[in-house]
């Protein structure tokens, strides 16, 4: 069974470790993505994930190892997980009138595991979701807590 080893999109080449190999005359590391490794001939290379390997989340590098004479050749697997980095946009500017609500528009996230509103100052108001939308109730400037 592949080890693992998980990363997240958008990130720099990363540095395989952990790799060892004994008695051997060879090291070829291989990919069945589309990435590429700065020396695959190393026991622990730097492996760049394309954009190919990004979007399909998921990548085997495979280490081939030649045997020394009369031993067989040896293979072994690493299965590398790339995770989509979050994106998140909380909508256009707007401006709005004191003490009125205000309804947030084009708002989005991918890629999260969990959203967090909040309001600053933290006394300037409430935040509440009603399904799909997100309404400000803003203070008054000069209301308690202000």
């Amino acid at each position: 069974m592949p080890e693992a080893i998980w990363l997240l999109a958008k990130i720099p080449p990363i540095q395989i470790a952990g790799a060892t190999a004994q008695n051997y005359s060879s090291i070829l590391w291989t990919t069945n993505g589309t990435g590429s490794f700065i020396d695959p001939a190393v026991l622990n290379p730097v492996y760049t994930p394309s954009a190919a390997d990004v979007s399909t989340g998921i990548v085997v590098l495979t280490m081939n190892v030649g045997g020394i004479t009369p031993c067989a050749d040896v293979s072994d697997q690493l299965l590398l997980s790339i995770i989509q980095s979050p994106q998140a946009n909380a909508g256009n500017d707007a401006a709005t009138c004191e003490g009125a609500s205000y309804t947030l528009n084009g708002t989005s996230a991918s890629y999260y595991s969990t959203l967090l509103w909040t309001l600053t100052p933290l006394s300037g108001g409430t935040i509440t979701v009603l399904h799909h939308s997100i309404r400000l109730s803003l203070r008054q400037k000069g209301s308690t807590g202000q």
